[in-house]
């Protein structure tokens, strides 16, 4: 009987590994023949931007100004930034050689957390995850840069180096002014409320210390760089000006919700209702959080606890690209890493092969022949779910994630 149990349990680990392997080279294929789709198309816009901005600051120019460009798409960052793309570009290649640096930034992201056996399933899931990356090496975008800091600074709070952590932290929204959207979940994680009222300088002083280089360097390019931000340049193109376009640009949980209410035809969205949405939200995280902080019992548990507050803000934000979930992917990761690898591999399902490929059937309308045989009902929730595909799975795979971690027992001794 103890011998046939045995060969019960060998034969269970042997499929349990097949299927995981089956996934992870399943993620890896969907993620790299979508690319190399991608590949066949123009890209790198973004990077070409970046470098258009360091050429025109190197030549007195006005990097805001998008015919002094030379481009439909604008520069939105400070003035010191083109400075280190004019660096980076004229000496680094930087536009050629922009996927070799992003894929080094994000192996250094994933490292400061990725521990044991489960590399492999960390490195995967962040690499081919919601064909995040994949966007990233499509466009060119500095999110990874984002991804990096933000990982960063969460790995200093959590070995209390709070002030450093949050000057990071405040460096990265300066970069990207979403990032200053997880500044409360850090804030909650600060028992001390006298804590909390001496690292908020900190975060001022890392926003504003790009703001005072660009101002000592380039103060006449300040006002057009708020007049970009707030896009108030007429006749060329802005941020704020991309919510008429919600679909794939901005990939919005609100969106996602009013598409499934069927009331995405009444409401439009825009960046005022974006924002009130994720006060919303964050509202009620707040008091689930408070709840299941009378549980949280160990170290180790705050830190899954944070994990989830990263994912649920992710899906919060009230602007959002293809490429803003990587934070997101990341402490899924690091919450799952500890799981079954039979759970791990319906994670690469939802989180990595279905989107993959949906993105893929989306962007070269692959599903057009398909969608025209389904009744309208299906027609309708195949089109919502393929159009929303990064928040739809992200959402069930952490709803996954709740449910098996329900009783928050997280242990992981590398941290």
């Amino acid at each position: 009987m103890i011998q046939l149990n045995n060969m019960k349990n060998a034969l269970i680990k042997i499929i349990e590994k097949f299927i995981y392997c089956l996934a992870i080279s399943m993620s890896i294929w969907t993620f790299w023949f979508v690319l190399s789709k991608d590949f066949l198309q123009t890209r790198g816009f973004d990077a070409n931007i970046f470098c258009l901005a360091g050429q025109a600051i190197r030549h007195g120019r006005n990097p805001y100004l998008t015919n002094e460009l030379g481009t439909v798409f604008s520069w939105n960052y400070l003035p010191i930034f083109a400075h280190g793309f004019r660096i980076l570009c004229s000496r680094f290649n930087f536009q050629l050689m922009y996927i070799f640096y992003y894929s080094l930034i994000l192996l250094f992201a994933l490292e400061i957390w990725i521990r044991g056996k489960s590399w492999v399933y960390g490195a995967v899931l962040c690499i081919t995850g919601l064909y995040s990356f994949g966007w990233i090496i499509y466009t060119g975008n500095i999110s990874v840069v984002e991804l990096y800091l933000l990982s960063l600074s969460a790995s200093l709070f959590f070995k209390k180096k709070y002030a450093l952590a949050m000057f990071l932290l405040g460096l990265n929204a300066s970069i990207k002014i979403t990032p200053v959207l997880y500044l409360p979940i850090f804030f909650l994680f600060i028992e001390q409320k006298k804590e909390r009222m001496k690292v908020f300088p900190w975060v001022l002083a890392g926003f504003l210390f790009p703001f005072l280089i660009s101002g000592i360097f380039n103060l006449n390019l300040m006002p057009w760089y708020f007049k970009q931000l707030l896009g108030v340049i007429p006749g060329q193109h802005s941020a704020f000006k991309e919510y008429n376009s919600f679909y794939f640009t901005n990939p919005l949980f609100i969106s996602l919700l009013f598409n499934i209410l069927g009331i995405d035809k009444i409401i439009t969205i825009n960046f005022a209702l974006a924002i009130i949405g994720f006060a919303i939200g964050a509202g009620v995280l707040y008091l689930i959080w408070l709840r299941m902080k009378l549980r949280v019992q160990s170290e180790n548990n705050m830190i899954l606890l944070f994990c989830f507050s990263i994912i649920i803000f992710t899906l919060l934000m009230p602007r959002l690209k293809p490429y803003s979930f990587l934070p997101a992917l990341l402490f899924f990761y690091v919450a799952s890493s500890n799981q079954r690898r039979w759970l791990q591999s319906i994670y690469l399902l939802l989180l990595s092969i279905l989107p993959n490929l949906l993105s893929y059937a989306y962007k070269y309308d692959i599903s057009i022949s398909l969608l025209e045989n389904l009744p309208n009902v299906l027609n309708r929730w195949f089109l919502i779910i393929e159009i929303f595909n990064q928040p739809f799975f992200l959402i069930l795979a952490t709803f996954l994630l709740l449910f098996q971690n329900e009783n928050l027992n997280y242990q992981n001794d590398n941290w």
